[in-house]
């Protein structure tokens, strides 16, 4: 038996922590930037088409306790970075007193090599002193006071203030979609368009079509259910499992959207153990309408910015 230890010095753990926080503090800051656009678009246009909605719900926290733990939080912070921070400026001192012999044993040099030169003495022995070596100067001494403010205000911006509420959001589809008769003309042209359009899956084993899925419509949310389970019998270990995913649009042909290649599962996987999971996939097709669908692969201009859907 083999026992494996890892041990992460707190300095380091504190910097991952530090760096989990700012991430979900900017994410959380992005949802409630967008949530806040979805629903002043929703108010610009009178309707809404999906249910989604964005709730934060507070987490009250007592402020004493919280204070006193954020106050110990950043004095133990402080003290991990004037650790730091006088250890560098240790090792600098070092740097530094080597450096300053050898710059005073170039001046000394350099002082003999003149005066001799002065004095009309030729030393065919002596050995040239070289260029002269930047004149180093002394580290600067660490500021408690200093580091404290910049402990500080990183602490200010990527994390929870003391007695602040802790938000956690959560995403509902309780909302209420506007029926079609409340909705403007272009709108319903798109939702009318939106329910002719259905996708089905082809299954390729080694580039060859083995099976595929049902067609099934498009919802309003743009998701697809198709939730089928297929079996299939091989003799030899598969050199790919390839997707391919189509469109079709009324009762015309289908087109290909896009391909994706599925990870072979190892030999070791059994089909009651094997765990689900997402396979994104991306279309360069350049899709277009007459309505307010706003298709893909093509330039928008919105309030001054460009975006390609």
């Amino acid at each position: 038996m083999i026992y494996i230890n890892i041990y992460f010095h707190p300095r380091q753990t504190r910097k991952y922590r530090d760096a989990e926080q700012e991430r979900d503090r900017i994410l959380l800051k992005s949802l409630i930037k967008v949530w806040k656009e979805i629903k002043s678009l929703r108010d610009f246009q009178k309707f809404a088409n999906t249910p989604v909605k964005l709730y934060l719900r507070k987490e009250e926290v007592h402020r004493e306790i919280d204070e006193e733990e954020y106050e110990e939080e950043i004095q133990a912070e402080i003290n991990e970075v004037m650790e730091e921070h006088t250890e560098e400026y240790e090792k600098n001192v070092k740097q530094y007193r080597s450096d300053h012999q050898q710059w005073k044993a170039w001046k000394r040099a350099q002082k003999v090599k003149n005066k001799k030169k002065k004095e009309g003495i030729e030393d065919d022995d002596e050995a040239d002193v070289g260029e002269e070596p930047t004149k180093p100067f002394p580290p600067a001494i660490v500021d408690r006071h200093e580091m404290e403010q910049q402990v500080r205000d990183k602490a200010a911006n990527i994390r929870r203030r003391p007695g602040e509420p802790i938000l956690h959001p959560e995403l509902s589809l309780s909302g209420a979609i506007t029926p079609n008769n409340m909705c403007p003309r272009v709108e319903v042209l798109r939702r009318e368009d939106l329910q002719k359009h259905s996708l089905f899956i082809k299954i390729l084993f080694n580039n060859k079509e083995v099976s595929r899925t049902m067609t099934n419509r498009l919802g309003s949310d743009f998701r697809v259910h198709l939730g089928q389970i297929f079996n299939l019998q091989i003799y030899n270990w598969p050199e790919s499992i390839k997707l391919q995913i189509y469109e079709m649009v009324g009762h015309g042909g289908s087109t290909l959207l896009a391909e994706v290649f599925v990870p072979i599962p190892e030999t070791t996987v059994l089909t009651g153990r094997a765990p689900v999971e997402e396979i994104e996939f991306s279309s360069n097709l350049r899709v277009m309408y007459d309505h307010e669908g706003v298709g893909s692969g093509r330039v928008i201009v919105l309030n001054d910015k460009i975006l390609v859907p």
